[in-house]
């Protein structure tokens, strides 16, 4: 999320995405700065629960607004909030505890490896986001979108599924279900 706003999507599905946010501290439409570091505190918890995922950061760039330039390709340092909570919960303290970072998100996210199968599936089936697909895509034949994340795939499932969540891991060479509703059982 860089100037934007997560629009009350959950976090759930993101174990496994490197995830920077970033936004100007004076970016105060619909609250932007602030629900910025709110989603970061989200993830930042989910990766108490789940140590080797939720991998992310959060930048708020120093007495920048809304949309400005924060990718310089040379990695030019910028000054953002040292403690983005902290921040927070005093936006106007002087002189600003800032640092300076690399914001360059390219470069950032360039430090990370997603892992395009992993062992450890957590889904919030009901979130899901628009994902048409090009003519003569791989998978233009395979089912519809919303019912395949990573290798799971809940297409033979017709009348809606009773559980908002699900969780696999892959042990050995065991599927072994955590939480579930009644299809996968």
């Amino acid at each position: 999320m860089c100037a934007g706003h997560h629009n009350g999507c959950g976090i759930t599905n993101l174990l496994h995405v490197p995830l920077l946010l970033q936004v100007g501290a004076e970016d105060t439409a619909y609250d932007r700065h602030s629900a910025t570091v709110d989603q970061w505190q989200r993830l930042e918890a989910a990766r108490e629960q789940h140590p080797r995922g939720y991998i992310s950061d959060c930048f708020v760039h120093a007495g920048k607004p809304h949309n400005f330039v924060d990718r310089d390709p040379a990695g030019d340092v910028q000054a953002v909030m040292r403690r983005p909570v902290a921040w927070q919960a005093d936006p106007h303290r002087s002189p600003p505890d800032v640092v300076l970072r690399d914001t360059n998100a390219v470069h950032w996210v360039s430090q990370h490896t997603r892992n395009p199968a992993p062992f450890h599936l957590i889904w919030e089936v009901g979130l899901s986001a628009d994902r048409p697909r090009s003519p003569g895509a791989v998978v233009s034949d395979c089912c519809s979108p919303d019912h395949l994340f990573y290798w799971l795939d809940l297409s033979g499932h017709k009348s809606g599924y009773d559980s908002q969540r699900i969780q696999v891991k892959i042990d050995q060479n065991q599927v072994r279900v955590v939480e579930c509703g009644s299809f996968l059982r």
